[in-house]
């Protein structure tokens, strides 16, 4: 029989546990470097809009009247994988995004570094400075009067990868993802401080009291492309106040986004008063069925002629590329 004293105890288990520590250093050595500093990089992120210039009326995503930049301030969603959702603000310098809250764990990483993977992205944002929510929307609803208040809802979808060096940022572009109609009235006696014609518009409104346009819509974001799917609302109807750019040059610009998909025959776009003796309200309702598609902005120009209008045609533009006129 061999009996140990507690000198040679002591001398076995320090031998054991020496023994042991590199296959218990190697149950754990992920995860230390995982939180390890050195080990991981913070992702930088930019943002821009894709689209091309606009320049009949301001963005409904911003107030730049570019169509293709943001103003600065608004939050935006971003996630990687499956992880949780991080909220993240635009810089002044109307690019940058930095996280709305403080702390480590509001922050992205690339790991491990420099063989860091890829990581499947997805981000959403309203447009301005409300939290977009911590998924993406599966639903959408537009603001009835949109003269001064910004309505959006802008997608992104792409793979990213590391930039190579740890100040790298990475570009995320954004896509409008509702319809914009754009109502351009001209003149045909253009009108400054001291010439007024004889009618002017008084008033406009994106569908009418017997003709309500849907104000919200089920909205399924991209797999592939930019754009989503959407099914409008048959029940959460109303009427539009777009909103109103100054009239510069005898010409006025109307605009106010939309729930996209096909409008049917007869559904009235936009009614127009003038502020002639009669207050004479005129109807454009569409001549046959038509879609609007997410992404997309409509301009549709206007001549007032005395008491009468006259509709000259619909200008096409995709926020990508324009598409050409269609003659009324």
């Amino acid at each position: 029989m061999i009996k140990w004293g507690q000198r040679g105890h002591d001398v076995l288990l320090a031998a054991l546990l020496l023994a042991l520590s590199p296959t218990l250093s190697g149950c754990s050595g992920d995860d230390e470097a995982e939180d390890a500093p050195a080990a991981r990089i913070p992702i930088h992120f930019s943002a821009n809009i894709g689209g091309g210039e606009d320049d009949e009326a301001t963005s409904r995503v911003t107030m730049d009247g570019t169509g293709t930049a943001w103003a600065g301030g608004e939050h935006v969603r971003i996630q990687l994988d499956d992880k949780a959702s991080l909220q993240y603000t635009v810089g002044s310098d109307k690019s940058s995004l930095s996280q709305t809250t403080a702390g480590a764990a509001n922050v992205y990483y690339w790991y491990p570094v420099p063989a860091s993977h890829d990581y499947a992205m997805k981000a959403w944002s309203f447009g301005n400075t409300t939290d977009p929510g911590t998924t993406v929307p599966s639903s959408f609803s537009i603001a009835t009067d949109q003269n001064g208040t910004n309505t959006e809802l802008l997608y992104a979808h792409q793979t990213i990868s590391y930039g190579g060096t740890p100040t790298s940022k990475t570009a995320i572009t954004f896509y409008h993802q509702l319809a914009q109609i754009i109502v351009k009235v001209t003149y045909k006696e253009a009108y400054n401080a001291t010439s007024t014609p004889w009618s002017k518009v008084a008033s406009i409104t994106y569908g009418s009291s017997s003709s309500k346009l849907p104000l919200s819509g089920t909205y399924v974001a991209p797999t592939s492309g930019n754009y989503g799917s959407w099914t409008k609302s048959t029940t959460d109807m109303g009427v539009i106040t777009p909103k109103t750019t100054t009239a510069t040059a005898g010409a006025e610009v109307y605009s106010a986004v939309i729930i996209p998909g096909s409008y049917a025959a007869g559904q009235v776009l936009f009614a127009i008063t003038l502020s002639d003796n009669k207050s004479s309200t005129f109807l454009y309702a569409l001549p046959s069925a038509t879609t609007f598609n997410a992404g997309s902005s409509y301009t549709y120009n206007v001549t007032v002629d005395d008491v009468k209008i006259r509709f000259t045609g619909i200008t096409v533009n995709n926020w990508a590329s324009a598409s050409g006129t269609i003659n009324l």
